[in-house]
């Protein structure tokens, strides 16, 4: 069964119903057994899959795929938050989508036509990052079509705080729910116009990411409101809060919910963080991301000891200058056994650094009866040199399914011990970018029976040509991979092209990630 007929089976599109009409539910939330396989639900995917009857079930859909019609008339489909998600023109029918994101890009003179596709199909999510011209932005927020939007994504517009004082006050947004703005020029001003919008009490996911101009006073203001009572995820990845940032933060007025929170490249120091543990912004936390800060072990060993209270999922680490105190409290904390994604990656040492993560800390990792319900880690960056090839010939306590060792010194000499290593057992997602593998290492990859199981692979800037990707590509042991990451590297189109065609409707990403 091809992809058009996969498309109109009445089992597809009735799945696709379920989705827009009860799209909180948990199962099924995406549009098949492959999307939700990807995402870590192998449960709910293989229960669908025996449910099925019909060939529909044995087709491997990839979590994003393009229907080429006429120039005019392409449409792409992917999953986004357990929505539908499509990318097209305004002429195209989205009558099962949750999210649009209109294509070409809107300006003055296509803001009536976004209106009345977002009225006509009654759309719940518009996607307008690096799509809409500032000066459409007025005519797109102050109409009645938009006022069952729940989902506006403007990241990447260019906004200044001028545009978000339109958003302040725009008429068509009294529903909306989540509000993305990452990636723009904001200043604290932007912060003082969303808190002044009388939609603002709704909101249940602010993200504010890369906009460096806020900085400390936007987040002490985001500190002195009240009117975010509801917001579950706030994102400030990148705004330069600092220390004084945190403080601001820390001394907040609103008794805050937060289910997730983004600090990452922030600046904030071990001063920060500490005044964050006091202030009661991490107390119901399922998702902390600190990557790129100067914590300090000692720092992070209190965040251990006060908030990893059985509700922390994921913590991020990443290059948070962290070593041994740090590593044994999250190890030999009871409090950390809820976590099921660690990244402590590119806290290894390196030029110009004395210290740094090695064989031991990752031992004390593997060994920790704490963070055996982890099912995902990465410990890139983390150089493969002295005993800690040795540590992976050991079994971990934990069973993972995805592994990030990009950035490792991992070569052609490395390989054959991690594809041997039991820490692979089970691994369905596997991160090498910016090792040394070359050519060689790609058939090694492809013909070792340690590979087999994976499903996704990344490989990005590993130094591969055409006989690397023929490599993986034509061997059956690779039969199962889905999505193949080769950025950074040139091949020869036609060989491309000749090398996804065994992949099926899965060679689209192929593609797509190649380049």
């Amino acid at each position: 069964m091809d992809l058009p007929a996969c498309l109109k089976h009445p089992e597809f599109l009735a799945l696709l119903h379920q989705i827009r009409t009860a799209p909180d539910q948990t199962f099924p939330r995406l549009a098949c057994a492959d999307w939700l396989e990807m995402r870590g639900m192998g449960e709910p995917a293989r229960r669908w899959r025996m449910s099925l009857v019909t060939p529909f079930s044995r087709v491997p859909l990839p979590a994003e795929f393009t229907l080429q019609g006429n120039p005019t008339d392409t449409t792409t489909w992917r999953v986004v938050d357990g929505f539908l998600h499509g990318e097209g023109t305004c002429n195209s029918d989205w009558n099962h989508v949750a999210i649009w994101r209109p294509s070409p890009r809107v300006v003055v003179a296509s803001a009536e036509d976004t209106l009345s596709t977002v009225s006509n199909y009654g759309l719940i999510g518009l996607d307008l990052s690096r799509q809409v011209e500032r000066r459409a932005l007025p005519m797109l927020v102050d109409s009645h079509h938009t006022k069952l939007l729940n989902y506006l994504w403007l990241d990447g517009n260019g906004l200044i705080d001028e545009q978000v004082r339109v958003l302040r006050n725009a008429k068509g947004l009294a529903s909306l729910r989540a509000l993305r703005l990452g990636s723009n020029r904001l200043t604290a001003a932007s912060i003082a116009h969303l808190m002044d919008a009388p939609w603002s009490r709704d909101l249940t996911a602010l993200e504010l990411d890369e906009n460096d101009r806020i900085g400390p006073q936007g987040a002490q203001l985001l500190g002195r409101t009240y009117v975010f009572p509801n917001i579950k995820i706030l994102h400030l990845a990148g705004c330069k809060i600092a220390d004084d940032g945190a403080l601001g933060l820390a001394e907040s007025r609103s008794q805050w919910m937060l289910e997730e929170l983004d600090l990452r490249n922030n600046g904030i120091g071990a001063v920060g963080l500490r005044a964050l543990l006091r202030g009661g912004m991490f107390d119901s936390l399922t998702r902390l991301e600190l990557a790129g800060n100067p914590l300090t072990s000692s720092a992070v060993r209190e965040l251990v000891e006060r908030y990893a209270n059985g509700s922390l999922t994921r913590l991020g680490l990443a290059d948070c200058w962290i070593g041994m105190p740090a590593i044994q409290a999250l190890a030999m904390s009871e409090k950390t056994s809820s976590l099921t994604d660690l990244d402590v990656g590119h806290n290894g040492i390196r030029e110009g650094r004395k210290w740094g993560l090695k064989e031991e800390h990752i031992a004390l990792l593997a060994s920790s009866p704490s963070l055996a319900r982890l099912t995902r880690l990465s410990l890139a960056g983390i150089p493969w040199i002295g005993d800690v090839p040795g540590v992976f010939s050991s079994r971990p306590l934990f069973q993972l399914k995805h592994l990030d060792l990009s950035a490792s010194r991992i070569g052609l000499a490395q390989l054959p011990t991690l594809l041997e290593s039991p820490w692979l057992k089970g691994v369905q997602s596997l991160v090498l970018d910016d090792n040394p593998i070359g050519d060689r290492g790609a058939a090694l990859l492809a013909n070792h029976p340690g590979a087999g199981q994976l499903q996704e692979l990344s490989l990005a800037r590993c130094g591969l040509g055409d006989d690397g990707l023929l490599a993986l590509t034509n061997n059956s042991s690779m039969a199962d991979l889905r999505h193949v990451d080769l950025r950074g590297q040139e091949f020869h189109p036609d060989i491309l092209r000749e090398a996804v065609k065994p992949l099926g409707l899965a060679g689209a990403d192929y593609l797509a990630r190649s380049f």
